[in-house]
């Protein structure tokens, strides 16, 4: 084997090496942003306090319910700890 080869295969395997580093690295740190992202849009949601479900919606109501993003319709629902809709606004 020349020293040619050797070099050149040497020189690709730590390109190789580096890559993959490389990706399992950058895997790790995007998975754990997005982990982040999700906990604190969880984090902001807020449990009311059981009651019927017209005074739920307007306590909603009267502690302002966030306004859409420009040009996407906002979707008000209740869920209880099932998971069932007990009181939704339709989109606005």
């Amino acid at each position: 084997m020349s020293l040619r080869l050797r070099v050149g295969l040497a020189a690709a395997v730590a390109v190789l090496v580096t890559i993959i580093a490389s990706s399992v690295a950058l895997y790790f740190v995007v998975r754990q942003h997005l982990y982040d992202q999700v906990d604190a849009e969880l984090s902001k949601i807020r449990v009311l306090p059981a009651g019927s479900h017209l005074q739920l919606l307007e306590r909603a109501l009267e502690s302002g319910v966030p306004a859409a993003p420009k040009g996407e319709t906002g979707y008000l629902q209740f869920v209880d700890a099932q998971g069932r809709v007990i009181a939704h606004l339709p989109p606005r």
